[in-house]
């Protein structure tokens, strides 16, 4: 008899902001793009200034979840200034990966 164990998947996803540049100024609705390493994602959260942005996630089977992600978010509730936006993609494992934009 062989016993063959798949290993726990420990990899976090990779997200890449490509869209808007860092330094962007940014008015009314705000489209982020997003590149994603691999396959497998479940669910991407844009935060600014470290809260949430409400619509400003996606989240689907992983089959579903194209490895280019737009997300659009309304800026016109968020006070006008200088922010740093965290892209954060999980995947059905659980593993969490970082992007950040300022």
């Amino acid at each position: 008899m062989t016993i063959s164990n798949t290993p726990p998947d420990t990899i976090p996803p990779v997200p890449v902001i490509t869209s808007p540049v860092s330094g962007a100024i940014v008015s009314g609705i705000m489209q982020v793009d997003v590149e994603l390493d691999a396959s497998g994602v479940v669910r991407v959260v844009v935060e600014i200034a470290g809260v949430p942005v409400p619509a400003g996630s996606v989240e689907q089977l992983p089959e579903l979840l194209t490895l280019t992600p737009s997300i659009l978010i309304d800026t016109t509730n968020i006070p006008n200034g200088r922010y740093v936006m965290i892209v954060r993609a999980y995947d059905a494992a659980g593993n969490e990966g970082d992007s950040t934009e300022s």
